[in-house]
């Protein structure tokens, strides 16, 4: 009976494999002729940038050296094609940081439904199918057939998302809330904080993962808890490349690449990803550093339609603005529904009753009042709005400033500087990213975020480096509304100290210096007014102090920033003074940016000023 079997195999299965093996080496020998493997499309499909792939899962190629041969994996994918029918297995594995998940071994037909489709259309062939049923489950939950790009603002509260955040949403024309989101992201462990954070993040430490959750998820955290905008981008693909792209996201769907704050990140994940379905458009990326605006700007040219969803806060600051005064007395003092008898009609009653829902709303997901707390209330609200036929009492629609119009990250520039001193011209760079004075249009208004700012000085005393900022940040949470919040700075810096009592320089400080205090926004926040607390500790000296401050934007073209200070410090060095920085915008397509620095201060018994003017690059 062995005989039987062993003669029936050697006559069907062996032929049948070896037939397949020599369709195999045809196609094989025709990709290779057609030079598939070095197309835009394929390299799209491996994640390739450059010589080698950013994927690091080994678990994601077919070929050895298929990270680094986009040639030798295209043989590997076509081969495996062929191969015999092998039952999916789920692999349970461990990340060398602790983080578990698992990884589904399929047959190749089943695992790379993209690839397939790719190379049958290239090829002209229709490679073997099979069953694949996870494939069929998971894309049963993928519903529509457009794609939209994401962008959340940037927060200075969450270090990973500093400069912002990119994901992809799958919409569902019937459910957008329901639609599903496609999100890259570093896997860290939660007790990793502070340098520990950035360290591993600068150098691959971390597991960065694609995952897939509803959009209504992504509100919640970036919307209500974060306080963050989220700009919505359609692209203009068509339903077959949605599809296909789709197919796709299954092939990624558990694997992982190394993650780098840099340059493998939420942005340059997103633009592979839409590269795949736009290989004809988009670009492979070959920059140092990606930041989330410059993938805003790489799809730009895919975007059909833009809509700002405001959070929960900016939504209550915008409505706010629409109040009158008196209004806005009754939001400020509520005691009770008899508060709005001081109101003059049912509309304006209306508005103050759909305010306060939304703040009682928002303080609950902050955690500033209890769920039965916030249950009460609400009753007592809706109690009172049910009685108001009042309609259409707000204008929701706020400006969009799409992210893809912001100034680019980089910054040069050069000028002149004159002081006590004598004069000098400046050059200097910044490799990221927004400072106070730079033009907001789609950034978080009055805030900074610096790291690595180089200035040099060429002067009669030769070349010297006038200052070196590690980092540089600026936060103004205005008091507005019924929002309350501290604003702050912080820098770290090493720059040529100059001697007051000699005129010369004096070698090198370097120093921490920060403060906190409160922020006033007027208007539509162009205008602001603040006042801080500061303390500075450096090797020269130490002080404490206080500053004022008012910064205003005329909008389009130019912004301006007046300060007056006082600090008290070790070794005489306290000092009075007031400072004015005006920038114009001069070019705002081209991003040519003029500004002047005037300073006039009293240290030491004698009277110092300083001028500078400066033309900036960003690009």
């Amino acid at each position: 009976m062995k005989k039987i079997i062993l003669a029936i195999f050697m006559l069907i299965v062996l032929p049948v494999a070896a037939q397949a093996n020599v369709r195999a080496d045809r196609l094989v020998a025709q990709a290779k002729e057609m030079d598939i493997a070095s197309s835009p499309a394929w390299r799209a499909l491996l994640h390739f940038n450059g010589d080698k792939s950013v994927i690091t899962d080994r678990m994601f190629w077919l070929s050895e050296n298929g990270r680094f041969d986009p040639g030798a994996e295209m043989e590997a994918t076509i081969r495996g094609f062929f191969k015999p029918y092998s039952a999916t297995q789920r692999i349970e594995r461990e990340f060398k940081n602790g983080f578990k998940s698992f990884f589904l071994k399929q047959h190749p037909v089943c695992a790379y439904p993209a690839r397939r489709e790719f190379l049958e259309d290239k090829l002209g062939v229709e490679f073997p199918r099979m069953n694949c049923h996870d494939f069929e489950r998971w894309r049963s939950r993928m519903i529509g057939d457009s794609i939209s790009v994401i962008f959340a603002s940037n927060t200075l509260n969450n270090p990973s998302s500093m400069f912002g955040h990119t994901f992809i949403r799958i919409d569902h024309e019937d459910n957008v809330l329901g639609s599903q989101t496609v999100n890259f992201a570093a896997i860290s462990p939660e007790q990793d904080a502070g340098l520990a954070f950035a360290v591993q993040g600068f150098t691959g430490g971390y597991p960065g993962l694609w995952t897939f959750e509803p959009y209504f998820e992504k509100i919640k955290i970036y919307g209500v808890i974060d306080n963050r905008n989220l700009q919505e981008f359609r692209l203009g693909l068509t339903p077959d490349r949605v599809e296909f792209l789709k197919k796709h996201l299954w092939e990624i769907a558990y694997v992982y690449a190394d993650y780098y704050f840099l340059n493998v990140n939420c942005s340059s994940a997103m633009i592979d990803l839409i590269r795949v379905a736009a290989p004809e458009v988009i670009q492979e990326n070959y920059k140092f550093a990606v930041f989330p605006t410059d993938a805003m700007r790489a799809i730009y040219p895919l975007v059909e339609s833009g809509n700002l969803r405001l959070s929960m806060q900016s939504r209550i600051v915008h409505r706010w603005r629409q109040l009158s005064d008196d209004e806005k007395a009754v939001v400020k003092n509520w005691s009770g529904a008899d508060d709005l008898e001081k109101l003059p009609d049912n509309r304006s009653k209306a508005r103050v009753v759909e305010i306060l829902f939304d703040v009682n709303q928002y303080k609950l997901a902050h955690g500033k009042i209890s769920e039965e707390a916030m249950r009460e209330k609400s009753f007592e609200l809706l109690h009172i709005r049910r009685q108001m036929r009042a309609r259409d009492l707000f204008d929701d629609n706020a400006e969009l400033e799409a992210a893809f119009y912001t100034h680019k990250v980089m910054s040069a520039w050069g000028g002149i500087s004159a002081d006590n001193f004598g004069g000098r011209a400046v050059a200097g760079f910044a490799p990221a990213y927004h400072k106070f004075m730079d033009d907001d249009f789609g950034m978080n208004k009055w805030s900074e975020i610096r790291a690595g700012v180089l200035e040099l000085s060429f002067g009669t005393d030769g070349i010297n480096l006038e200052n070196f900022t590690a980092a540089s940040l600026v936060s103004m949470n205005p008091v507005v509304a019924v929002f309350d919040g501290w604003s702050w700075e912080a820098d770290a810096r090493v720059w040529s100290f100059k001697n007051v009592k000699t005129w010369e320089r004096d070698g090198y400080a370097f120093g921490v210096s920060g403060g906190f205090g409160k922020s006033y926004a007027f208007g539509n926040g162009n205008d602001l007014k603040y006042v801080f607390s500061t303390l500075d500790l450096n090797t020269k000296y130490q002080a404490v102090g206080a500053k004022i401050g008012l910064a205003q934007a005329f909008m389009p073209r130019a912004k301006n920033n007046v300060e007056i200070f006082a600090n008290v410090a070790t070794r005489r060095y306290g000092s009075v003074g007031v400072m004015d920085r005006f920038t114009w915008f001069l070019n705002r397509d081209q991003q040519i940016d003029a500004r002047i620095d005037v300073g006039y201060y009293y240290q030491l018994d004698r009277f110092g000023t300083g001028v500078s003017a400066v033309f900036t690059q960003h690009f």
